[in-house]
């Protein structure tokens, strides 16, 4: 358990490195808006460097794995303290992570050479490892088995990551992308698991709050089961597709999908949970994922519609949006606030909605060019409003004086 004196030795940390949410919450949300501005400027013409990579490659990792997988990372190892008891990363450790994790993102962006993007892979490396081995410490150290699946799927995420890079590297550009369509599924079990774990638990306790009582908002236990266990079978079939035609195996798997998680869904009882947008937004990105998996399917037999643009209904609406939900939750319950947003932050939640509905229906129309531009413009904006209300916050010890 966390000892008495670790509370004198937090004083000695400027706060920002006292939880690994602090730092990664607020860099990679940054980078994120940084990194579209400049897949605008290079699909407009105005700015090319010249990477050893596809920059359509660039682009798609670093927004899963510079942004999405950052934040995971930091909530995984900010949670872990709170399910083993034990302290979590902090101070010159997390400061070490924290370089790799810059590292790989600024030699990547430069990598005009070989040398600066094996740099890249080296520091992409050792982020993944040094997180995912302090995480399994921290897991195996307090006997929490509950949580140890998190340390396969961890696993499964940093093989996807070298292995895009490398095959990008390499000149196999579609199996790079198709690995980058797996590992955005592979995050979709991610949300399965954290979502059926917090966001009904949340709803009864925010609901709670605010008058209204709710006896039972779990789907039911077969649909708990199968649900988890469908969406892996799904992943590793869409994998398998690469190599091996399955044909309209992956059309059902995606169908079926849509359905247990929108039934899922809509057992959690998000109708009721309009007045409080902490967790609407949570609701509603998780609904996305269940038309996330209907849209992909209809795109298979779709000559107007994309593999790649249905996708994004889940990269901006599912992920996106669930990542600013919970950073916003969790930026706020680690420092000992009040678990009460702006009003500002509502309208960071609806410009990434609204960021996914124009990325995925402006191109049925041909407009193609303006749905990139107008996505990344409201991106930038919702996670601009994130970052300019939160960084005071995450900047800043804990009002209750607490570890973290």
């Amino acid at each position: 358990m966390i000892q008495i004196q670790d509370f004198s030795e937090q004083q000695k940390i400027a706060p920002v490195w006292r939880l690994a949410f602090r730092s990664f919450f607020l860099a990679a949300s940054a980078f994120s808006i940084l990194a579209v501005l400049y897949w605008l400027l290079f699909l407009n013409g105005i700015a090319y460097l010249p990477m050893v990579i596809p920059t359509s490659i660039w682009h798609g990792h670093e927004m899963i794995f510079g942004f999405v997988a950052t934040i995971a990372i930091g909530f995984l190892l900010t949670a872990s303290q709170t399910w083993t008891g034990l302290r979590s990363i902090h101070g010159k450790p997390l400061m070490v992570l924290f370089l790799l994790w810059l590292t790989a993102r600024v030699a990547l962006f430069f990598a005009f050479y070989d040398l600066i993007f094996y740099i890249a892979l080296i520091a992409e490396f050792s982020f993944w490892s040094y997180s995912i081995g302090f995480l399994a410490y921290l897991l195996v150290k307090s006997g929490n088995q509950r949580n140890l699946l998190f340390i396969p799927m961890l696993s499964i995420m940093m093989l996807l990551d070298l292995s895009i890079l490398i095959s990008a590297k390499s000149g196999e550009v579609m199996l790079a992308k198709h690995l980058m369509n797996t590992a955005v599924l592979v995050f979709t079990m991610l949300i399965t698991l954290l979502g059926g774990r917090v966001i009904p638990f949340f709803t009864r306790n925010g609901l709670k709050n605010i008058g209204l009582e709710i006896s039972n908002n779990n789907a039911a236990t077969w649909i708990e089961i199968i649900t988890p266990v469908l969406t892996f079978i799904t992943v590793i079939s869409y994998f398998s597709s690469y190599f091996v035609d399955l044909g309209f195996v992956i059309t059902w798997l995606f169908v079926l999908c849509a359905v247990f998680h929108c039934v899922r869904v809509i057992a959690w009882q998000g109708h009721k949970t309009f007045k409080v947008p902490l967790l609407w937004s949570l609701h509603l990105s998780y609904l996305l994922l269940p038309l996330g998996f209907a849209v992909m399917a209809a795109s298979l037999y779709s000559v107007q519609l994309m593999f790649s643009d249905a996708l994004h209904l889940i990269t901006i609406g599912t992920m996106a949006l669930m990542i600013l939900a919970m950073m916003s939750r969790v930026s706020l319950g680690h420092t000992g606030r009040p678990l009460q947003i702006n009003s500002i932050i509502a309208w960071a939640y609806l410009c990434i909605l609204m960021a996914a509905i124009v990325r995925v229906c402006l191109p049925l129309i041909g407009e193609h060019q303006i749905a990139w531009l107008v996505s990344g413009i409201l991106w930038s904006i919702g996670f601009g409003i994130f970052v300019f209300k939160y960084a005071p916050i995450l900047l800043k010890a804990r009002v209750d004086g607490a570890i973290g």
